[in-house]
């Protein structure tokens, strides 16, 4: 955050309060944070970690199945297919 408010002029105060709200946001909302099993704060503190993780472990087996299909050059089964479908049941 230091570096964003360093490298930025600010000429009023309410444009910092923006700047340093913009960040928080980002940094709380958006960011992953690896100390948090690469999760964001909010997800974490809404308690959403674990399901999350299950989801990741879901799609972990079905992904490297399809990869070592694609590094081999043999054609994709439709059951090693990602579809955001089943991402959206793994979480909802």
């Amino acid at each position: 955050m230091k570096n964003v408010v360093k490298l930025q002029n600010y000429y009023l105060p309410w444009e910092l309060e923006r700047e340093i709200d913009r960040f928080v946001q980002y940094y709380n909302h958006e960011r992953v944070h690896e100390s948090l099993d690469n999760l964001t704060p909010e997800e974490v503190y809404r308690g959403r970690g674990r399901e999350i993780r299950t989801a990741r472990e879901r799609l972990k087996k079905p992904t490297l199945r399809r990869r070592w299909r694609v590094n081999r050059g043999l054609p994709v089964k439709t059951e090693d297919r990602i579809l955001p479908s089943l991402y959206r049941e793994c979480v909802s």
